[in-house]
């Protein structure tokens, strides 16, 4: 968690060894984070994560379960 109520992942495709960073807004922390999840579906559109003049890609998740 970060910021309280968003949930920040590494997530990797079954098709990728290449991990992906991942963030999902104003989260239910009743439900998430779920560490015993080892797979999710997700619904996420491209984003740029800009971070200290950083860019990086990163999944902007809409939905999650």
């Amino acid at each position: 968690l970060v910021g309280g109520n968003h949930l920040k992942l590494m997530l990797q495709t079954t098709h990728s060894d290449a991990p992906l960073d991942a963030i999902c807004f104003n989260i239910d922390t009743e439900v998430w984070p779920d560490y015993q999840r080892e797979k999710v579906r997700c619904v996420y559109q491209l984003d740029v994560n800009e971070y200290r003049g950083q860019r990086s890609l990163q999944l902007l998740i809409r939905h999650i379960e």
